[in-house]
């Protein structure tokens, strides 16, 4: 709680006494909560950075149609799950952003082979181990990025 409450004041800070800020970058921060955004709306935030910014729930952006999220930039953000995917099937999610995201699993991936899952992505993703990367050798998976993959 202390981080949190340090982080705001930093924001708080930043917003009030920086002229040339750029609200692209900060958007994305993960120091920015959406409190400070509500408390902030009269600044130029950029909706598709905070898509991807892990303060932003589903909720929020249901709550809050008339903004401009980014569903390309939603689908990388760690509070999409499986189930809101399903759930929303007229949304344009990014497959290859999707396939980055930690809640999506293996599992996820074997039972949907018809979507357009991005195997470089996958080889980033959390999720995928280096058992099921054995257990299936002829896909297409990016060696550098799993060598980084924890």
């Amino acid at each position: 709680m202390i981080q949190h409450t340090q982080n705001n004041d930093f924001i708080n800070y930043i917003l009030s006494t920086v002229d040339n800020i750029c609200f692209y970058m900060l958007s994305s921060s993960c120091c920015v909560t959406w409190d400070i955004v509500q408390a902030n709306r009269n600044k130029p935030w950029s909706y598709s950075e905070l898509s991807k910014n892990p303060n932003i729930t589903w909720d929020i952006v249901q709550a809050n149609p008339d903004l401009d999220w980014s569903y390309w930039n939603l689908s990388k953000n760690p509070n999409i799950t499986w189930d809101i995917v399903q759930a929303n099937p007229d949304i344009l999610w990014n497959y290859h952003e999707l396939s980055e995201n930690p809640n999506i699993t293996w599992d996820i991936v074997q039972a949907n082979r018809d979507l357009d899952w991005s195997y470089c992505s996958l080889s980033q993703n959390p999720n995928i181990t280096s058992d099921i990367v054995e257990a299936n050798p002829d896909a297409p998976w990016n060696y550098e990025l799993l060598s980084k993959n924890p």
